[in-house]
């Protein structure tokens, strides 16, 4: 091999790296992002005052973390809106719309996934706060 396809392998190689390092760089970048948004949505929910009377069950733990990795179909942590349908069978599109927009609400980062997270902090609190803490136990003190 003459010294200038070694060269011309050599400047590939480099090339290669380069464009590896810095897609990986961006990748970790995007990352820090979505994980800069759970978080802030996150600790934004978990700030807000609750009732000192209200009680999640261990059941309606246990009940959110099997629906949780029921619907994640292929295993990889994170909600998509078609696992969500698949898993909640919406009955018509009036429910599909709600759980739509349900879905719109706890999905924070635009990534259009709901991680096991989000899940819990902003769909399950979050949405239950607001709805009067349905789900809950209330125990007078």
């Amino acid at each position: 091999m003459s010294w200038f396809h070694s060269a011309q392998g050599s400047a590939r190689n480099e090339g290669y790296r380069d464009g590896k390092a810095d897609a990986l760089r961006e990748l970790k970048s995007e990352q820090a992002r979505e994980i800069s948004n759970t978080r802030r949505a996150c600790l934004e929910e978990l700030l807000q005052e609750d009732p000192e009377n209200i009680y999640y069950s261990s059941n309606d733990i246990r009940y959110m973390l099997a629906r949780f990795y029921l619907a994640d179909r292929n295993g990889d942590g994170r909600l998509t809106f078609k696992e969500l349908c698949d898993s909640y069978k919406p009955k018509d599109e009036e429910a599909k719309k709600n759980l739509e927009a349900v879905f719109e609400d706890i999905e924070v980062t635009g990534d259009q996934k709901i991680s096991l997270a989000k899940f819990f902090i902003i769909g399950l609190l979050g949405r239950d706060g607001e709805a009067g803490y349905k789900n809950t136990k209330k125990i007078d003190t």
